[in-house]
């Protein structure tokens, strides 16, 4: 994946494919070896917003 801006990099949305949104615990860069849980819904908050926007400015055919 190509590097963005940090305000767009954490948005688990694939560069390379479409409407391609990756999730879980693997999108944090390094494991801090603490329990990721509350960054994970983070994430997954963020990325559900961030779907939400982008089909209803292009919606998938």
């Amino acid at each position: 994946m190509e590097r963005t801006a940090p305000r767009e990099s954490l948005t688990a949305q694939e560069k390379e494919a479409r409407h391609l949104w990756i999730g879980g615990g693997s999108l944090p860069p390094t494991a801090p070896g603490v329990n990721q849980m509350m960054t994970i819904m983070a994430f997954a908050a963020r990325t559900a917003r961030f779907i939400h926007d982008s089909l209803a400015h292009d919606p998938v055919a």
